[in-house]
């Protein structure tokens, strides 16, 4: 793996960025912190309960959201409703999740954590925090409002799929 030592200079902000210079796109550097800080994360999952990137995900937004059919986990997360539906059969099988029929809407299947998966969430959920805070910590308190409000910015620049979000 290259790390940002490995890596030349990235152009400056003062300088113009030129397109035949991968290291001055935004995408570029978004997508390889992306996987740079998925990998950390898979490190953590696969020593704590051997969950994927998905299925943690996946725990996350049923913690945060409450019980919920998929189609909204899907909607609030941007992810890939094939790549949520095979997640989920997973944390069906493993007893992290399971279903139920919606209250209004009998046909409706609504996931729930199962007592299982909360303990599971529990456990992770520390060392996730402690690696955000770390992550945080990186930063001044100026610096995380500046790339907040810079990733604001990007995330309005870009169309979704999906208005709503």
């Amino acid at each position: 793996m290259v790390t940002t030592r490995e890596m030349p200079d990235a152009p400056s902000a003062d300088q113009s960025v030129s397109l035949k210079d991968v290291r001055g796109w935004i995408t570029f550097r978004i997508a390889r912190l992306h996987a740079k800080l998925n990998e950390e994360a898979l490190q953590i999952l696969r020593e704590n309960g051997g969950l994927s990137l998905m299925e943690w995900r996946l725990l996350l937004l049923l913690h945060d959201f409450g019980p919920s059919p998929q189609s909204i986990l899907c909607r609030a997360s941007l992810m890939d409703k094939a790549m949520v539906s095979r997640a989920m059969r997973r944390l069906q099988k493993t007893g992290l999740v399971r279903e139920k029929a919606g209250s209004a809407d009998m046909r409706q299947r609504i996931l729930v954590p199962t007592p299982k998966g909360r303990a599971l969430y529990d456990r992770i959920r520390p060392l996730m925090l402690a690696r955000q805070t770390r992550l945080d910590d990186a930063l001044s308190v100026d610096e995380r409002e500046l790339l907040m409000a810079a990733l604001e910015k990007l995330d309005d620049a870009v169309p979704t799929r999906d208005a709503t979000l």
